[in-house]
This record gives structure tokens, sequence and C-alpha cells, in this order.
């Protein structure tokens, strides 16, 4: 009796340790595919935050070079008033 139970309960058990071993693979690589897409958009955040700090840096200098361009179209328009 106690050798049918045993005989019995020893595949599940087998199946139990196949299903644990499967699930702490199945979990070490969910653990490697989560490193590897941080890793990704931490990278892929660096390079867009170097891309935004060169374009904020280029839309000042455009913004200080248009400021100048308004103010040398204004001093021209007056003068050519001043002359009319």
């Amino acid at each position: 009796m106690i050798n049918k139970k045993y005989n019995e309960f020893l595949p599940s058990m087998q199946s139990a340790e196949d299903l644990v071993s499967q699930v702490d693979s199945l979990s070490g690589n969910v653990g490697l595919l989560k490193s590897r897409i941080e890793n990704e958009i931490q990278q892929d955040l660096n390079v867009a935050t170097a891309e935004f700090t060169e374009l904020k840096q280029q839309l000042k200098q455009n913004s200080l070079v248009l400021s100048v361009l308004e103010q040398l179209q204004e001093s021209h328009w007056e003068q050519s008033k001043g002359q009319a």
C-alpha cells in the first residue's frame, strides 16, 4: 500500500520539481531581459538628453541672432523713415 502511494506520488513530485526548475530558469531569463531593457532605455535616455541639450543651446543662439537681426531691421526701418 505504501509502495503504491509512493509510486503514485513520485511522478507528481518529479513534475513539481521540473516546474520549479523551469520557473527558476524563466525567472532568471526575465531578470536578464529586464536588465537589458533598462540598460538600453538608459542609453537612449542619455542620447536624448544630450541631443536635447544641444538643441536647447542652438535655440538659444538662434534666438540671440534673431533678436539682433530684428534690432537691425528696426534700426534700418527708422533710418529709412527719417530719410524720407
